[in-house]
């Protein structure tokens, strides 16, 4: 019949099919209302629907067509379905189905809306259509069998998912949505444990750990553990193509597969926090879950690992083989480009730190349990029997994966031998080269033979280079284990010119109660360059908590080198009346030399805790280049290494003094126990320097340019703040008497007083004047530049008083050989730049006084006549200029007047020279390579030439003509000369050159022609 919006109880239709009472959702929805619309004919139990509308208590609601059979025939329902829309959850289609038992995930699909078709039994059917859930989207044309149960259940057909919330789905977080295309036969298990499947399909995208990967292809066969086929990834953070077998079903684990690696970014796929990339090939065939029990083999190629898009590790191949051998032995063999292993034997291979530890453990217990030293998993009686080896080859700095800091270790090769059976191991380590942050050791070596409770070991270092350019030389320790004691060697040769030709004999046991006893045995040994004796009966023992001494002390002549306990907690060392020139250090300062006599007092109150930390350093009669400065005495202390060292340093002498007082946070400073004016910042320094009547001749010992400097210094409280490598200066310095020549240009300048700002960018002299040795001065401006005490440089302006002269160049051609003399001028200089290499520039008008001579050839001795020379091969070449310009460029743009002299000395062996006066631009520019330039114009007003014969006891002196030009181009030996001198005074007669047209002239004509005539000769 036709229903028009009708209702009824499922009670009423369980009266008319009582069968129904046998479902449990009609049975636990009895007292529900069934809202029905359109046409159902048929018996109850095979019902026919059409333009169906229907609603079952608030769990169904239905639209379109079915038909039914034997509804209330247990598994033998059947229908078929029609549906523009069914809208349920898995709760009530539980109930609905007989014997239906999802997996728990399927509930998790919350409300669903099917649309399709759905035709068979409620155990064997198949479904065609779109289904929406909560957490997404599945179209499937699916066949579906439920008689075996959930376990069993078959399943084929194709499915569509679109945004599907995998996570939820899986109950996995890891996974975001998925949207895939699938074709699935021989489907069995609709349960995570039980599914096994053949799969076709591609994954549009898919969501893991927060990435979104995209068109990844696969095809093969899946089941819980396992996956046989082939699958394809290209994506900007991966690109994989795989083709095998992974197989966790089976006892062991099997892998037979091939992987090509296109690129893989682990750290962008969010599966590592390392910045890694991946490139290469790999072929396994191996079976096992661990070294121990892995047997098959492995191939690499070409594989590439990049860290932080700097660092990059190439393995052009490698092959790894694990194989039973006959009679029960093992091969574990790995080879490639960065090296081969190789261990063969009785092992098994994860045991064998286990098996080293534990044989240490039990023969030398006390030490053991000392250092801590424990197997963690000890072993029953052991049997293992095996050798092995390792040789590596160029690693790339693979050891920067591990920790930038680490490198080296190439061509490194370690070998040795474990018989569990005798109870002996042996190991021999040799390193070629490694480093580790500024440090680097070469030639590494490591031996070791243990037999029982008995064995020895060597070890060495053949040089040690730290990262301020020292090597140290040779290093090697021997020794000899019985049980708990060893007796060892300490052997050095020239070890940094500190501790030379070193041989410390001693023996370390275990006191009863555990605690460390060291005795030096007597002997010779070379420290800090001396021979030392060291007392008989000496000992050192730290036990838990408590340290003592004995007659550890060392003599060399009037020096001593002490070592005691402070109250059974502490130690303090003593070093005493040790001359510092002995230092090598000290030896290496370059561009000073020191001397004197040192006292060094070291101290912890507690060693255990790092406790009352003192130091006390006093050095009489310090000597710096020959200069005395008095008594150096240093005191600093920290309460722990956590907390601020405070220090004074004080340099104490009758006519000067420096002082200095302050503290330090360290990088691990701790502020919870600061003292109150302690400022709370790590790597913090804070500290006053004053100094009183301190001799500016120390800027000798720093600056090249400037000798014979006189003069004082006086400051109070100049105060440093800041991080040790930004420090903030602040105050104000006083400077009287000072007085220096400068090098270069071979003048003496001095201030006779003057007030110094020093600030955290400059120690700026402004406002001050300097004056030359005619006390003539300049106006300064500016001064020294430094970036927080970094970086020294210079930036000063000197400029001369308007129309007075200031003495700029006094040279001699010893400090110059292609330009010198002395130079009056006004105008202004400026040096720039780096301290150690400055820019220096002169622009100025030339002065009365001035005298330049500018040589225009290179020298030639006198008795060298001849218009041709041929140098001798062996010949060494004429030297560059003086080292005084080394470090420093100088520019001079002058305008030459003719209140300035100047000589162009052609060859100033034979007096060839031209003196004069005139006009002119010139540039010369003194580069610190040691070489000269020259540039400009310059004309001749007045002046004279004097012409040399070559020695020939021929010398006139021509005067030269107003408007010659010399022009330099560059090189101060090439200039284009164009000038006329002329030369009277002189007579002679024509005859000479006019004798061929005389022969037929009258005798008066002759007379006339032999007749002296006044002469102006020019050239």
């Amino acid at each position: 019949g036709r229903f028009h919006n009708s209702s009824v109880t499922i009670a009423d239709i369980i009266e008319f099919a009582p069968a129904l009472n046998n479902n449990p959702f009609f049975r636990e929805n009895s007292g529900e209302v069934v809202r029905i619309k359109g046409i159902i004919k048929g018996a109850v139990n095979s019902l026919d629907a059409r333009d169906l509308v229907i609603d079952i208590a608030d769990g169904v609601h239905l639209e379109g067509r079915f038909n039914t059979r034997n509804l209330a025939v247990k598994d033998e329902q059947f229908v078929h379905m029609n549906l523009k829309s069914l809208k349920t959850d898995m709760q009530t289609i539980r109930k609905l189905i007989p014997g239906f038992n999802p997996p728990e995930n399927f509930y998790r699909l919350g409300r669903i809306n099917f649309s399709g078709k759905f035709d068979g039994f409620f155990v064997d059917f198949v479904a065609d259509g779109k289904l929406r859930s909560n957490i997404g989207t599945a179209e499937m044309f699916m066949n579906l069998k439920l008689r075996e149960g959930r376990e069993k259940a078959e399943y084929s057909g194709d499915l569509y998912l679109n945004d599907f919330d995998l996570g939820k789905w899986s109950g996995n977080s890891d996974f975001g949505k998925v949207t895939l295309n699938a074709h699935v036969k021989e489907g069995v298990g609709l349960t995570l444990n039980a599914v096994n499947a053949k799969v076709n399909g591609v994954i549009d995208s898919l969501e893991f750990k927060n990435y979104l990967y995209k068109k990844v292809a696969l095809n093969g066969h899946l089941e819980k553990d396992l996956f046989d086929g082939e699958l394809e990834v290209h994506d900007p953070n991966v690109d994989l193509t795989f083709a095998g077998t992974v197989n966790f079903a089976s006892e062991l684990p099997v892998f037979n597969f091939r992987a090509d690696l296109g690129h893989l970014a682990p750290n962008n796929l969010n599966l590592s926090q390392k910045d890694l990339r991946f490139h290469g090939k790999v072929d396994l065939n191996l079976k096992g879950n661990n070294l121990s029990n892995i047997v098959g083999e492995a191939n690499i190629a070409d594989l590439l690992v990049v860290k932080n898009h700097r660092d990059s590790l190439r393995v052009n191949n490698g092959f790894i083989r694990s194989a039973e051998l006959p009679g029960g032995a093992k091969e574990f063999v790995v080879n490639s480009s960065l090296g081969d292993a190789s261990v063969v034997g009785r092992f098994n291979i994860d045991n064998i730190p286990t098996l080293f530890l534990q044989f240490f453990e039990t023969y030398h217990p006390r030490i053991s349990e000392k250092l801590g030293i424990a197997a963690k998993n000890p072993l029953e009686a052991d049997s293992s029997s095996f050798e092995y080896s390792i040789e590596l080859k160029d690693l790339q700095h693979l050891t920067a994966f591990i920790d930038d800091r680490i490198d080296g270790f190439d061509e490194t090769a370690i070998k040795g031998h474990y018989d569990g059976v005798e109870q002996e191991m042996f190991i021999e380590i040799d390193i070629p080269k490694w480093s580790y942050a500024n440090a680097t050791f070469s030639d590494l070596y490591l031996n070791m033979k243990l037999t029982e409770d008995e064995g020895n070991f060597s070890i060495g270092v053949f040089e040690t280079e730290l990262g301020n350019g020292q090597k140290l030389a040779p290093v090697r320790l021997i020794g000899y284990f019985l049980g708990d004691t060893v007796e060892m060697s300490l052997i050095a040769t020239n070890f940094y010119k500190i501790m030379d030709d070193v041989s410390i004999d001693a023996v370390l046991t275990l006191d009863t109660d555990d605690a460390w006893h060291v005795q030096f045995l007597p002997g010779r040994v070379v420290i800090l360059n001396q021979p030392w004796d060291i007392d008989e009966n000496n000992f050192l023992r730290i036990g838990d908590g408590s340290v003592q001494t004995k007659n550890f002390v060392l003599t060399s002549g009037k020096q001593r080198i002490v070592l005691e306990n402070v109250k059974n907690k502490g130690l303090q060392l003593q070093l005493n009346n040790y001359p510092i020139q002995e230092l090598e250090f000290i030896r290496k300062i370059p561009r000073h030399k020191l001397k004197g006599i040192a006292d060094l007092h070291l101290k912890a109150k507690n060693i255990f805790q790092l406790e009352g930390l003192a130091a006390l350093l006093r050095i009489d009669s310090l000597n710096v280049n020959g200069d005395d400065y008095g008594t150096l005495r240093l005191d600093a202390s920290a309460p722990n290494p956590k907390q601020s060292i405070i220090a004074t340093l004080a340099i104490l002498h009758p006519d000067m003094n420096l002082r200095v007082d302050g503290y330090y946070n360290p990088p691990n400073f701790d502020p919870n126990f600061k003292r109150k004016w302690v400022k709370p910042e790590k790597n913090y320094l804070d500290v006053n320097v004053s100094v009183e009547n301190y001799p500016l001749h120390i800027l000798e010992y720093f600056v090249e340019a400037i000798s014979e400097v006189k003069g004082t210094v006086t400051a109070e409280d100049v105060h440093f703040t800041g991080p040790p490598n930004r420090m903030v200066m602040a105050g104000e310095a006083e400077v009287k008497g000072a007085s220096f020549r400068l090098i270069p240009l071979q003048t003496v300048y001095s201030v006779p007083s003057a007030t110094v700002a020093l600030t955290e960018t400059t120690i700026d002299g402004t406002g001050h004047y300097v004056y030359d040795s005619d006390k003539n001065r300049v106006y300064v401006e500016g001064g020294l530049t430094h970036d927080h005490l970094r970086h020294l440089g210079v930036d000063l302006k000197l400029t001369t008083e308007n129309g007075r002269p200031f003495l700029a160049m006094n040279t001699t051609e010893k400090d110059n050989p292609v330009f010198y003399g002395t130079a009056y001028g006004t105008g202004y200089v400026t040096i720039k730049g780096d301290l150690k290499q400055p820019e220096l520039l002169a622009v100025g008008r030339s002065m009365p006084r001035t005298k330049i001579v500018i040589p225009l050839s290179g020298s030639v001795a006198p008795n060298e006549v001849g218009f041709i020379t041929f140098p001798k091969q062996d010949e060494e070449e004429e030297p560059e200029l003086t080292d005084v310009l080394r470090g420093l460029n100088m520019t001079f743009d002058l305008e030459l007047t003719p209140d300035a002299n100047i000589e162009l000395i052609f060859d100033k062996a034979y007096g060839d020279v031209i003196k004069g006066n005139g006009n002119g631009n010139i540039q010369v520019i003194m580069k610190r390579e040691g070489t000269m330039e020259i540039y400009g114009d310059y004309t001749v007003s007045s002046g004279e030439y004097l012409f040399t014969l070559m020695n020939l006891g021929f010398n006139k002196a021509f005067t030269i003509e107003p408007g010659g030009t010399i022009t330099w181009s560059g090189d101060p030996y090439n200039a284009n000369i164009d000038i006329d001198a002329v030369y009277d005074g002189t007579n002679t007669s024509v005859y000479n050159f006019i004798q061929e047209y005389l022969q037929l002239a009258s005798s008066d004509l002759e007379s006339r022609a032999r007749t002296a005539t006044p002469v102006r000769l020019k050239m």
